[in-house]
């Protein structure tokens, strides 16, 4: 995993409060996306 994908995925999860499947950011899902496939 490259280190600007960990540390967005990072960032996400320390406001995953705020998260939800519409709430979240395109770039948070897109790197979500790129480390699972």
């Amino acid at each position: 995993m490259s280190q600007t994908l960990q540390t967005l995925i990072e960032q996400a999860w320390d406001d995953r409060a705020n998260l939800g499947p519409t709430s979240a950011a395109a770039e948070v899902r897109a790197a979500v996306e790129a480390v699972i496939a």
